[in-house]
């Protein structure tokens, strides 16, 4: 159950930093824009907290599962809840 809530304090944390990015640091670029290295760090922090907090949240989730269900349950849960939010996107994006 330790690993499911690090994965949870982790998906929070990307998602802090990504509401950061978008609330602080997109519409404000005079904040940043005048160092070179926090100009960097802007850039590799908005490439990857997208997607990470995808990961970490379904990392969390599939832990907490294998620990309350048991390996098999939570896998079958884990594969339906993938295929379904997955159809539900490709849906949504057409």
């Amino acid at each position: 159950m330790r690993i499911a809530w690090t994965l949870a304090g982790l998906h929070g944390a990307a998602l802090v930093v990504g509401l950061f990015g978008m609330l602080i640091a997109v519409p404000h670029p005079e904040l940043w824009a005048h160092d070179p290295r926090a100009a960097a760090v802007y850039a590799f922090l908005l490439g990857k907290t997208g997607g990470s907090a995808m990961e970490l949240g379904a990392l969390a989730v599939l832990a907490y599962a294998w620990a309350a269900l048991g390996a098999r349950r939570a896998l079958l849960f884990f594969a339906i809840a993938t295929v379904v939010s997955a159809s539900a996107e490709l849906i949504g994006t057409k």
